[in-house]
């Protein structure tokens, strides 16, 4: 086996040497292609469930709807958290790969957060079709007889149908073959022409061949790194929206919460936010506020708003808004740690994946 890697490290798939794309913000080439793609003016509402199985049937009711209306803005009510997808027959008759396309299309343009969770070979195969299985370069000074004597090499080569020795004018095309072999693009080109398809029809295939190494670092699980959050980052996409009257005691109360709220936001970033299960981190913070426990690849479109109240005893919160209200009571630190915490951690989606 270590045979086999040593000959399979020469060879590389042509996407990976491939010249990254002129340095452009993510963020802009995602905005473009919103204001390109989607009719801002009108909206189409969908109410799901908090449970997986639910929420995925469901959405595929929707997005395969004959009314369903992907360049409209999408609004999502949750009332009430995903599959890994394989390959399924009935699935790839059914057309589901395709609405997962269209589904994965849409998230992305209209903001939503998305973790690089896509194969290299799914996505290279996006952008370069069956020549993502092909050879840029080889290395011509691997030893080819100690790999022919290799029975583990031998073994593999049998496996994908190669009946071929390897020599010095057969290793390319062996090579190609075998790195076809592996990556299963032949097998999987019906489910990848399926998919690629569903996302195409908002154009997101197109995105995605215009700025390759920006789009494929968002979907491709090898080649993104999702961006890491901090409490800098958090408090920065927070704005106050009024602290009450100056002089007022609501006033001093509300400036007291705020400056506890950002305590506790940098507490979670050094993990001292612990309750009896675990510990909340700054992700499950994001995730209480917006939904999402992961930042938008193009960010998110409005700021978080903090208010006040002096009605309710809990933090509540408007995803659809990106509004986070504070009780004005909790001016004691440890009550707000407490009391912030229990909020979270007993929110509903907390902990589902």
């Amino acid at each position: 086996m270590a045979s086999l890697c040593y000959l399979l490290n020469h060879y590389r798939l042509a996407s990976v040497r491939q010249g990254e794309d002129v340095h452009v913000d993510v963020r802009e080439i995602l905005l473009t292609w919103k204001i390109k793609e989607i009719d801002l003016d009108n909206f189409q509402k969908i109410v799901v469930s908090r449970q997986p199985r639910s929420l995925w049937e469901h959405s595929l009711r929707c997005f395969n709807r004959e009314n369903f209306k992907l360049n409209h803005t999408l609004k999502v009510k949750i009332e009430d958290s995903g599959y890994e997808v394989s390959f399924n027959m009935i699935g790839l008759i059914e057309g589901t790969y395709k609405t997962i396309g269209k589904m994965l299309a849409t998230i992305i343009v209209q903001g939503g957060a998305f973790t690089p969770l896509l194969s290299h070979a799914m996505v290279s195969y996006g952008y370069m079709g069956q020549e993502a299985a092909s050879l840029e370069t080889i290395e011509t000074e691997a030893d080819v007889e100690i790999l022919n004597q290799d029975e583990a090499v031998q073994n593999i080569l049998e496996s994908a149908g190669i009946n071929l020795r390897i020599s010095a004018t057969s290793k390319r095309t062996i090579s190609k073959a075998l790195i076809a072999y592996f990556s299963r693009v032949t097998s999987k080109k019906a489910i990848l022409d399926q998919f690629w398809e569903g996302a195409e029809q908002i154009g997101l295939q197109t995105l995605l061949k215009s700025n390759t190494g920006n789009i494929r670092k968002i979907l491709c699980k090898c080649c993104g790194v999702p961006q890491e959050l901090t409490g800098d980052m958090f408090m920065e996409m927070c704005v106050v929206k009024s602290f009450g009257e100056r002089g007022s005691n609501m006033r001093q109360q509300s400036e007291d919460v705020a400056q506890n709220f950002e305590s506790f936001v940098f507490d979670c970033q050094e993990g001292k936010c612990q309750y009896t299960d675990g510990v909340v981190h700054l992700c499950d913070i994001l995730q209480f506020l917006t939904g999402c426990s992961s930042i938008p690849p193009g960010g998110f479109d409005n700021k978080f708003t903090v208010n006040f109240t002096d009605v309710k005893c809990y933090p509540s919160v408007s995803t659809c808004t990106l509004d986070l209200t504070l009780p004005i009571h909790l001016v004691n630190y440890k009550n707000f740690h407490d009391v912030m915490k229990e909020a979270i951690v007993s929110g509903p989606g907390f902990g589902l994946i």
